[in-house]
């Protein structure tokens, strides 16, 4: 009996042993449990702008990690915030935490690094008043990225920003690809006299001071260009420096330059007449097809044939002839003189539904004399006796004998 409670209390400290190296118990690392504890450590930003530093963003980070919590980046007057820093090299450069790669192993204070800046100032010599120039700050050795719209100035073509005039008096066009900032700077705006194009639409309502204009480089070419006017009852046909004796209208070409005087042009208006196509099928006017075509001009635009149930669309007319027979519309060679309407030519559908068969009779029944389909079997497979029914049933019965037979055996040799 004792044998046997000796080897349960074995068996017993047995499986607490193993219970223990499985759950990584021991003396010791249950006294190291209790006097180990993470290390961390306090990181401090100096936003060196004069603040106390009381005020100073504070951070705790644990020893081998990354700094993921910092304030927003500081302003300070008349500089730009370029980073933080841990230190400083023996000339004073400042050595910049990264906060992507660097991590903590003591207590740290970065202090922010300030970088002198420059103010720029664009002076658009437009009569526009110094308030209301545009200003931008750039970091010493910078480049000016910022900039403003291209100022305007009645008869003038703008031509860059000078930050300085040579003896001649020729601009100094700052370069903003290149050149960077060491001191506050002033940029005046280059004006050359230009031609001034003005559009006259001529359509008799627009007056001169809401004429399109735009002003031109002597010698450039027209780019600016208003979208093309409209005129009720009337087609656009271009914009006309002059008229010949005839009173036709000379074009302006846009690829031509222009010279160094003003200009006008005018607005070219063909009189427009209003072509209908009825399609004589049903629809309504309201659903025809109607376009504006000018005077003399060809109809270059037409609708999809029409539909109508029964019928052969012929083709489009303008009259008839003295015959009652439709006058077909050219469009390749007829010109349009005034409003008119277009009108489809049908011809009634010829079906050609005529019937035809041995018998003379439509439709006639498929098993007639002469239509009976042979439905002798000319595979060569014998046909089907049945016999596969009887085979299945002879072989349920020699089963059910095993079965029983087997049974039998069972039972005696209980």
């Amino acid at each position: 009996m004792k044998q046997r409670n000796s080897t349960k209390i074995t068996g017993s400290l047995y499986l607490l042993a193993c219970l223990i190296l499985l759950l990584g118990f021991s003396p010791f690392t249950v006294a190291q449990a209790a006097t180990d504890s993470p290390t961390s450590y306090q990181v401090v930003f100096d936003p060196e702008d004069g603040s106390s530093y009381k005020d100073w963003h504070k951070v705790t980070v644990p020893e081998g990690g990354k700094i993921t919590d910092r304030p927003a980046d500081p302003q300070k007057e008349g500089f730009v915030f370029e980073g933080w820093a841990y230190a400083y090299e023996e000339d004073g450069s400042p050595m910049l935490w990264n906060f992507e790669t660097d991590v903590v192993s003591e207590n740290t204070t970065l202090w922010a690094v300030w970088g002198k800046t420059c103010q720029v100032v664009f002076d658009p010599e437009n009569g526009t008043g110094y308030s209301d120039w545009y200003k931008v700050t750039v970091p010493e050795g910078g480049k000016i990225t910022d900039q403003p719209t291209d100022p305007q100035k009645e008869g003038f073509v703008f031509e860059g920003w000078a930050y300085a005039y040579g003896e001649g008096g020729s601009p100094m066009l700052w370069n903003f690809e290149t050149d960077v900032v060491s001191e506050n700077t002033t940029l005046w705006a280059v004006w050359e006299n230009g031609t001034i194009v003005a559009f006259d639409p001529d359509d008799g309502t627009t007056e001169y001071p809401d004429f399109y204009k735009t002003v031109v480089k002597p010698g450039d070419k027209v780019t600016d260009i208003p979208a093309d006017p409209q005129r009720e009852g009337y087609v656009f046909g271009g914009w006309a420096y002059a008229y010949d004796e005839n009173g036709k209208p000379l074009l302006w070409d846009f690829n031509r330059p222009v010279g160094d005087e003003n200009m006008t042009l005018w607005a070219v208006w063909n009189k427009a007449y209003l072509v209908v196509f009825d399609s004589e099928n049903g629809t309504e006017y309201k659903d025809w097809f109607k376009l504006t075509v000018s005077e003399g001009g060809k109809i270059s635009v037409k609708p999809d044939n029409p539909v109508k149930d029964g019928y052969v669309f012929n083709g489009w007319y303008s009259h008839l002839d003295a015959d009652g027979k439709p006058v077909y519309w050219n469009f390749d060679k007829d010109a349009v003189t005034g409003n008119m309407t277009l009108w489809a030519s049908w011809s009634r559908e010829d079906n050609g539904n005529h019937a035809t068969g041995g018998n003379g009779t439509a439709g006639a029944d498929n098993n007639s004399a002469g239509n009976i389909q042979d439905k002798t079997d000319t595979s060569g497979k014998n046909p089907t006796t049945g016999n596969e029914g009887n085979y299945f049933l002879g072989f349920l019965a020699v089963l059910g004998v095993l079965s029983f037979g087997t049974l039998a055996l069972l039972k005696n040799q209980r």
